[in-house]
């Protein structure tokens, strides 16, 4: 899994290479990996490994590559078009801002369109679904995640669950304030 940047194409060439590094080597923190002097060159990476296995690429807040890379869409569709299409990869784009994804991913203009096999809208958990996950806590416990967080799960996966606590205005402070 890559999870794209919010800052230039290059930094976000350098995290990608970075990934594909520790995909080869998991043992390795990615520190010392050797950086492809350009997306093609990871792309064809990428074919390259999913030649001997089924590969899943996923490219978490594409958005963000998408505007720091603006060839990426024609890009991807290239190589989707040309090479992927019959291989062993799949690939999952993701991201959090809708209109982007609607738009620039999977509108009518954009590179990408027509190519996508499916697509899912990921909703924030409902109060009963916190309460399934979370069993072991109190009713209140359980309605403060929900009021905290909005039953976004990125949010509530950075939650301490640190009870004993009970000023939770310090606790909201500390949690979401002081990070």
């Amino acid at each position: 899994m890559f999870s794209a940047l919010n800052s230039t194409s290059s930094e976000n060439l350098e995290a990608l290479s970075k990934s594909i590094y520790q995909y080869k080597d998991p043992e390795s923190t990615g520190e010392t990996a050797p950086i492809y002097p350009d997306y093609d060159a990871a792309l064809q990476e990428i074919t390259k490994l999913a030649e001997s296995e089924r590969l899943i690429f996923v490219i978490d807040e594409y958005p963000y590559l998408a505007k720091a890379e603006k060839s990426i869409s024609s890009r991807l569709q290239h190589i989707i078009d040309h090479i992927w299409q019959q291989g062993k990869l799949f690939v999952i784009l993701c991201g959090s801002s809708m209109s982007f994804m609607e738009y620039q991913v999977l509108g009518y203009e954009s590179p990408l369109y027509g190519r996508r096999t499916a697509q899912f809208k990921i909703q924030a958990l409902t109060y009963k679904e916190i309460v399934a996950f979370n069993p072991e806590l109190t009713a209140e416990q359980q309605s403060l995640i929900y009021g905290i967080t909005g039953g976004i799960p990125h949010y509530i996966n950075k939650l301490n669950y640190d009870f004993s606590d009970k000023n939770i205005t310090l606790w909201i402070s500390v949690l979401f304030f002081m990070r």
